[in-house]
């Protein structure tokens, strides 16, 4: 067993005993049933089963920083390739993250423009983080703190302050 997360009566676990497939299983604890196999990976020894929200799965490859996100309740599987750091909203139903150059949002309930590019830059994004409730997204950049609309078209965007350095955004 590679790794593996409680959630309610259910036990999710990665098995790494398939030829060539890491697997996602479950087992439910109030039932004297196998496990099942919910989901299908490429072999991997460094995949982490990181949270599960709103039927979400969501999965880490820290070899690459790839998030794979796996809704249970449609079946569905999304890549996220390269992510730096990630955040759920507080309704668990759009999620933040990036990279050092790129500032994206996901929704996996949208049928189109399931992602949003909120913006590609040369300078590295250090974090984001939500404002709430959730209208906003402040970000660090070279030492400024930026915000922008959480919007998926025509949004503002400015800056709010600059510092030598800024350490830490703290979502309350």
């Amino acid at each position: 067993m590679a790794d593996y997360f409680v959630q309610n009566n259910y036990i999710y676990f990665l098995s790494n005993n398939a030829l060539n497939k890491t697997l996602l299983k479950k087992i439910n604890l109030a039932e004297s049933k196998s496990p099942a196999t919910i989901l299908t990976l490429e072999p991997s020894m460094g995949y982490k089963i990181v949270e599960i929200e709103n039927n979400i799965v969501v999965l880490q490859n820290i070899k690459n920083n790839n998030l794979i996100l796996w809704n249970e309740a449609q079946g569905e599987q999304q890549i996220i390739k390269q992510v730096k750091y990630y955040k759920w909203n507080k309704k668990f139903d759009e999620l933040l993250f990036g990279n050092d150059s790129e500032l994206w949002s996901y929704r996996p309930q949208e049928k189109q423009n399931k992602f949003i590019l909120f913006t590609r830059l040369g300078g590295v994004i250090k974090q984001a983080e939500w404002y709430q409730p959730e209208t906003h997204i402040f970000y660090v950049v070279d030492g400024k703190l930026k915000v922008t609309e959480n919007l998926s078209s025509n949004r503002w965007t400015g800056d709010i302050v600059k510092m030598d350095e800024i350490k830490n955004l703290v979502r309350s």
